[in-house]
């Protein structure tokens, strides 16, 4: 591995980022969208609509740091089976933006439309679908988290090797 400065710092922040955004997506699954999925959708899809804001500030910048400093580990790096666990830390990583896209923007998509519509909330009121929604997007959250708990163990133990 080079032993610049640079890819000193990305050996440690490219797992420590994953790691933050594994507990960050866990917590947010389990802690905070899980628990309002009982709420009205007059409650539940503002504050939805909040997370999915104020997380898109912090998620995709860090996913964006979290992939480029594993990429680099990956080319700077000698041994074959070391660059293969930043490979593979990069790569699960950065698959939550196709994932979140392919998977769960219908999902977030229409709470969002739920959230700035009265009458839309009244009739989901009524047909549960909202609650339906949070759930939904609830499960496939936790795949995010694997996601990101693949990335955080394959770059720990790529910094172990070394």
């Amino acid at each position: 591995m080079a032993s610049s400065s640079f890819t000193h710092h990305a050996l440690w922040l490219a797992p420590a980022t994953s790691i933050f955004l594994a507990g960050y997506s866990f917590a947010t699954s389990q802690n905070t969208t899980s628990q309002i999925a009982d709420l009205p959708p007059q409650q539940s899809t503002p504050i939805f609509k909040r997370i999915t804001k104020s997380s898109s500030y912090t998620v995709l910048p860090t996913i964006l740091v979290s992939s480029a400093a594993s990429a680099i580990l990956w080319q700077h790096s000698k041994s074959e089976q070391i660059k293969r666990l930043h490979l593979i830390a990069a790569i699960s990583t950065f698959a939550v933006i196709p994932y979140s896209t392919l998977t769960m923007w219908g999902c977030v998509k229409r709470l969002l439309q739920i959230s700035e519509d009265r009458e839309l909330q009244l009739k989901t009121e009524q047909n549960l679908e909202a609650r339906q929604l949070l759930r939904k997007w609830t499960r496939l959250s936790y795949i995010k988290t694997m996601l990101y708990v693949v990335g955080a163990v394959a770059g720990t133990r790529a910094a172990m090797l070394l």
